[in-house]
């Protein structure tokens, strides 16, 4: 190695780099991409054909207050109650079974109906109460007799 070529190496003008084999280039062949399965979207509606199997109906006669809680333990239980006052003597005690009933249904974000005089309808919020000669049961309309 020369005076020459120790600078040039010494200064970083060295071809050294020359003495590596460089690869040929050459550019792949595009791989054919497989088309992807399209995804099933599901749908979050549930047939009208579906049953639930834990889809319950209580009927509860309370004869007296402390009967109202029988209700709303169904109702605290995710399923509908039909509970018929008609049967009770006190007129005032009837009544607070069916405020009683009416704090839970409020409670539970769910829905009480009149179906007949003394005879109601509540449910949890996810099932709808629905028919003919159904009274929504609010302050304004409230006739429980």
């Amino acid at each position: 190695m020369g005076f020459i070529s120790a600078v040039k190496n010494f200064m970083g003008f060295d071809d050294a780099y020359d003495d590596y084999e460089e690869e040929d280039r050459y550019e792949d062949e595009q791989e054919e991409e497989e088309p992807r399965a399209r995804r099933r979207r599901t749908s979050k509606v549930i047939p009208i054909t579906a049953r639930n199997e834990d889809a319950n109906v209580q009927i509860i006669k309370p004869a007296t207050f402390d009967d109202a809680r029988k209700a709303s333990e169904v109702l605290m239980r995710d399923q509908v109650v039909v509970f018929d006052v008609t049967g009770m003597r006190d007129s005032e005690e009837a009544l607070r079974v069916v405020d009683f009933v009416s704090g839970t249904v409020f409670g539970l974000r769910g829905n009480i109906r009149k179906i007949n005089t003394g005879i109601f309808i509540a449910a949890p919020r996810h099932i709808d109460i629905s028919g003919d000669n159904i009274k929504e049961h609010t302050r304004n309309n409230f006739d429980w007799r």
